[in-house]
């Protein structure tokens, strides 16, 4: 209201020299486009009902407003829904009530059970009505918390697509950035973030994050994907010529393997029957990796470490020694057979999921 009449009051003084000149006042000049309904305001709702009781406050004064919510809207869903307000959403949601024991029990309400059980649906029934609809990190302890609840969103009901809307169009309308925000096309700043799988599965990792166009990899690629059907072939005796054949699987940054002295592995029967690596470890173009010798007539753990390089008919190829349990050592060749990554058994995915783990 104040700024209102100092609005009309400037606006009388400058257009009568006979009016008094009304004193600069920077706080009400600073609500100016927010009544004139050129700046964004956001109403912090302290529950369902203040989100009703904002939206009538910004049309008393003709606000253009945001409402940032409570995380229990989906009580009083067909009203919000009746303001055509956009939302900013908070997911955080509860912790589990203590019902360990019948007293500890008694101090929980049928209301905090309820809304323990459809705090995370909150936003899918928001989306699902049509509500406008942004994410937000406030109000969590500990932002790292925010996609992990997200995705425990979109497990309760919220679309895939309502989601990264949510996260990113919809952000970009409400604060009017949508001409250089919130999509990739041309045009616009190139902002977005690779992953290596969908965004909102529990698995996914975040892999690169572009800013303007310049690339942040928060975890480096491989220089080289050595993933494939391998043959290496070592001399363990004079004039001998022995062979070792590898199948490495997993992915291109943490691959995993087996081995065999008597066969190419290119079949899962094949495969089931070889051995694992011991150890397997790729950097830079350095490959190294252990076996147990005994298959090859050698007491203890072998060592194998080698260089890779592109060979003849752009084969890739690894030049390098084992070294024996004994501590003795023979030149080891190898060259990549077939670049096809083997299918990975239930229990490697099993293991390769543990390995993953916090």
């Amino acid at each position: 209201l104040d700024a209102q009449w100092y609005r009309q009051a400037t606006a009388a003084s400058a257009a009568n020299s006979l009016l008094p000149r009304v004193d600069a006042n920077r706080s009400l000049a600073a609500l100016l486009p927010a009544i004139d309904g050129s700046q964004l305001v956001i109403a912090d709702a302290s529950d369902e009902q203040f989100v009703l009781r904002a939206d009538q406050f910004a049309r008393e004064f003709g606000l253009r407003i945001a409402i940032r919510g409570i995380g229990r809207e989906y009580r009083q869903l067909q009203l919000i829904k009746k303001t055509g307000r956009t939302l900013i959403v908070p997911v955080t949601f509860p912790q589990p009530p203590n019902v360990e024991t019948l007293a500890a029990s008694l101090d929980v309400s049928l209301e905090q059970l309820m809304h323990w059980d459809l705090a995370p649906e909150n936003p899918a029934k928001l989306a699902a009505a049509g509500v406008p609809m942004a994410l937000t990190t406030y109000g969590l302890i500990n932002t790292a918390d925010f996609l992990p609840n997200v995705r425990r969103a979109v497990q309760r009901g919220l679309s895939t697509d309502d989601a990264l809307k949510a996260l990113t169009t919809t952000p970009a309308e409400l604060l009017g950035a949508a001409k250089t925000l919130g999509s990739v096309e041309p045009g616009k700043l190139a902002c977005f973030v690779i992953t290596d799988g969908d965004v909102f599965a529990s698995k996914t990792k975040l892999l690169e994050t572009w800013v303007e166009g310049q690339r942040f990899e928060l975890q480096e690629s491989p220089r080289v994907d050595v993933r494939g059907g391998w043959k290496f072939e070592f001399s363990d005796s004079p004039g001998k010529l022995s062979y070792i054949f590898l199948s490495l699987g997993g992915t291109a940054a943490k691959p995993s393997g087996k081995w065999s002295v008597k066969e190419e592995l290119e079949t899962k029967e094949q495969l089931a029957k070889a051995e694992k690596l011991t150890a397997l470890n790729v950097r830079d173009a350095i490959v190294e990796f252990s076996f147990e010798g005994k298959t090859v007539d050698r007491a203890g753990v072998a060592r194998g470490s080698g260089v890779i390089s592109m060979g003849k008919d752009d084969q890739l190829q690894i030049t390098g020694e084992v070294i024996w349990a004994d501590g003795s050592s023979a030149k080891l060749v190898g060259r990549r057979l077939s670049a096809k990554v083997p299918e990975e058994t239930t229990e490697e995915k099993k293991e390769a999921r543990e390995g993953d783990a916090p």
